[in-house]
């Protein structure tokens, strides 16, 4: 019984860390875009609003 809580709770947490290491490598990706001078300013305007939706 508690064996199946604590592996549930590690799936779990596994997930999540998944989810943020997606986040992680999309706001890379972003920020990579961004150091691009001659990015268009309605890409960077895509991307605060990607940024600011999360």
């Amino acid at each position: 019984m508690i064996a199946d809580f604590y592996r549930m709770r590690i799936v779990a947490l596994e997930d999540a860390n998944q989810e943020l290491r997606e986040n992680e490598i999309k706001l890379v990706g972003f920020i990579f875009d961004l150091l691009d001078e001659d990015l268009p300013e309605d890409y960077k305007n895509v991307i605060r609003q990607e940024i600011l939706n999360d």
